[in-house]
C-alpha cells in the first residue's frame, strides 16, 4: 500500500521538499492512480473471461429441463443412421421438418406442437446458427389475403420454438402465401399439404 515512506522516498530521489498538505495530496494521487490501475485489470479479465464464454455453446446456461444430454431423446420415433445427424436432411427425415394449419387457421394442432417441440430439441442439441422459417398458404383467396396468413404462421412457429429455448436471434422468417405450392390440384387433399410451415437450415 502507498505510504509517506513511498513520498519521503521520492523527495530524497528528486531533490523535492513537499509540506505537509502537498504530502497527503500526493499520497491522494498516488492512491487513485493505483485504484485506476486494479480496476483497469479487472476489466481486461472480464473481457477475456466474455470472450471465453463465446466460444461455448449458447445453449450451456439453459436451464435443466432444456437441456439434452442424450442423442436418443431427439428422435420420437429413432433415427436413420445412414443419414448424418444435425444436417437439413436429418430434420427433414428424422424430426420433421414441416407443420401444417387447418384452412384459414394460425393454430397450432397437437402434431404440429409434438413436431416443433423436437424441432426445439434438436435445434439446442446441434446448435445450429441460424434458421429460416417459411410460411405457406393454399391457392384459395386473395395473393394479400393469402401473404398476411403465411407470414403469422410463420410467426406462430418462431414463437413457439423461443417457448422451447431456442434463441430468437437465430430464427428468420419469410412468408409466399399461395406462390410455393408442393401439390397441385384442385382438391381438399392438395390444399392441406400448401397450408404448412417449413423450417430450413441457413
Amino acid at each position: 500500500m502507498i505510504n509517506m515512506r513511498f513520498v519521503h522516498n521520492i523527495e530524497l530521489q528528486t531533490g523535492w521538499q513537499l509540506d505537509t498538505s502537498y504530502r497527503y495530496f500526493f499520497k491522494y494521487c498516488m492512491i487513485i492512480a493505483f485504484l485506476v490501475l486494479l480496476v483497469g485489470c479487472e476489466s481486461k479479465k472480464k473481457d477475456a473471461t466474455d470472450a471465453d464464454e463465446t466460444m461455448r455453446s449458447p445453449y450451456g446456461n439453459a436451464p435443466t429441463d432444456l437441456r439434452i444430454t442424450d442423442v436418443a431423446d431427439l428422435y420420437p420415433l429413432g433415427y436413420d443412421s445412414t443419414i448424418p445427424q444435425g444436417t437439413e436432411e436429418d430434420l427433414k427425415k428424422n424430426i420433421g421438418d414441416r407443420i401444417f394449419f387447418e384452412t384459414d387457421s394460425t393454430s397450432l394442432n397437437r402434431d404440429a406442437i409434438e413436431i416443433l417441440t423436437y424441432q426445439a430439441k434438436w435445434i439446442r442439441y446441434y446448435d445450429i446458427p441460424s434458421i429460416q422459417i417459411e410460411g405457406h398458404a393454399d391457392e384459395r383467396g386473395t395473393r394479400e389475403y393469402n401473404l398476411a396468413l403465411s407470414a403469422r404462421r410463420a410467426n406462430v412457429v418462431k414463437n413457439f420454438l423461443i417457448t422451447q429455448g431456442v434463441l430468437a436471434d437465430i430464427i428468420k422468417t419469410s412468408y409466399y402465401g399461395k406462390e410455393r405450392p408442393v401439390s397441385l390440384c384442385d382438391a381438399v387433399q392438395c390444399w392441406s399439404k400448401n397450408r404448412r410451415a417449413v423450417t430450413l437450415l441457413k
